[in-house]
C-alpha cells in the first residue's frame, strides 16, 4: 500500500489525498545508475542525477522524513485550494518521491466520457508530471534529485548549496586589488548566476597566499585575452558581465589546453578525479 500525500502553503504538516494498492504507481521508479555528488560545477548528462549522501544529517532535512510513516497520523485532505498547494509527495513503503507543483499543473478543462457519452465540465485538476522532482531512499539516506531549483521550496535552506554571494560578499570580491571597474560597471549590476559564481570562488581566494594568488592572476591574463588589463595599476578592468564570468571562471581555473591539439578551452563542468 502507498500513499499520496500533499503540502499546502501555510501549514506545517502533510495531508492524505489517495491510498493507492500495488497496482497503482504514481511516478516511474528513478534511474540511479549513473549518478553524481552534488557540485554546483557540476552540469549533469541527461541520464545522470544528483545525489546528497547521509541526507538524514542536513539542516534542510524536513520532518515527515524524520520517521517512519503511519498514515493514521495525518487527516485526510477533503477541500482543497488549488493555488495553496506547494508540492505532492507518493510514499512507498521506503521510496519517497517528490513534485513541487507549479500553476501550470492546475488546469481547468472539459472532456468527453466515452463510457456515459457525456461531455462534463471538470473543475480544477492537477497535472501530475511523468517523473518525480526528486526520490530519497530512506533505507539508504541518499537523496537524488536532476535540479537543485526545482527542490528548493520542498527542502527549505537546499538552496545554500547553491547559493548567491551576498552584498557585502559582491563589493568585497569587486574591491579586491586585481579589480578596477569601469563603464558604470558595479555591485548592482551583477546578476544572480555570477553572484553565485561569486560565492564559490570567494573560498578559494581566502585559501590562497600571496604566491598563490599571483600564479591565478597570471593563468587568467594566460587564458582571458578579452579581458582587458591595466599594466599601469596591475589590475583587470570590469566593464560587464561577461568580463566578470570570465574572471570568476579564470579564478577558479576553468580553462585549460588540450594535450595533443594543444587547444585552448573552458570547462562549463567541472569535477574532481579521485
Amino acid at each position: 500500500m502507498s500513499y499520496l500525500m500533499v503540502k499546502l502553503k501555510g501549514e506545517e504538516n502533510h495531508k492524505k489525498i489517495l491510498k493507492l494498492d500495488e497496482d497503482n504507481s504514481l511516478f516511474p521508479a528513478y534511474d540511479t545508475t549513473y549518478t553524481q555528488e552534488y557540485d554546483p560545477k557540476y552540469i549533469l548528462d541527461e541520464e545522470e542525477c544528483f545525489t546528497l549522501n547521509r541526507f538524514s544529517e542536513r539542516s534542510y532535512f524536513i520532518d515527515i522524513l524524520k520517521r517512519d510513516f503511519s498514515d493514521v497520523e495525518y487527516n485526510t485532505l477533503t477541500e482543497i485550494k488549488e493555488s495553496k498547494i506547494e508540492f505532492i509527495l507518493w510514499i512507498d513503503e521506503s521510496s519517497y518521491y517528490f513534485q513541487r507543483v507549479t500553476p501550470s499543473q492546475i488546469v481547468e478543462r472539459k472532456f468527453l466520457n466515452f463510457n456515459r457519452n457525456q461531455l462534463i465540465e471538470d473543475g480544477p485538476s492537477l497535472v501530475i508530471k511523468d517523473k518525480a522532482d526528486a526520490f530519497y531512499d530512506k533505507e539508504s539516506d541518499v537523496l537524488y534529485f536532476k535540479n537543485l531549483n526545482a527542490i528548493k521550496g520542498i527542502f527549505p535552506g537546499i538552496d545554500y548549496l547553491f547559493r548567491e554571494a551576498t552584498e557585502e560578499e559582491v563589493k568585497g570580491f569587486l574591491n579586491q586589488d586585481f579589480i578596477k571597474l569601469d563603464n558604470h560597471y558595479g555591485v548592482d549590476s551583477v546578476k544572480t548566476y555570477n553572484r553565485k559564481r561569486i560565492a564559490l570562488v570567494n573560498s578559494l581566494l581566502n585559501q590562497m597566499d600571496k604566491n598563490q594568488l599571483d600564479s591565478t592572476l597570471e593563468y587568467v591574463r594566460k587564458y582571458c585575452n578579452d579581458l582587458k588589463f591595466d599594466d599601469n595599476d596591475q589590475k583587470f578592468i570590469l566593464e560587464s558581465e561577461g568580463d566578470l564570468k570570465s574572471l570568476v571562471f579564470g579564478i577558479d581555473q576553468r580553462f585549460y589546453t588540450t594535450e595533443v591539439s594543444r587547444e585552448k578551452r573552458l570547462a562549463n563542468s567541472v569535477t574532481k578525479l579521485t
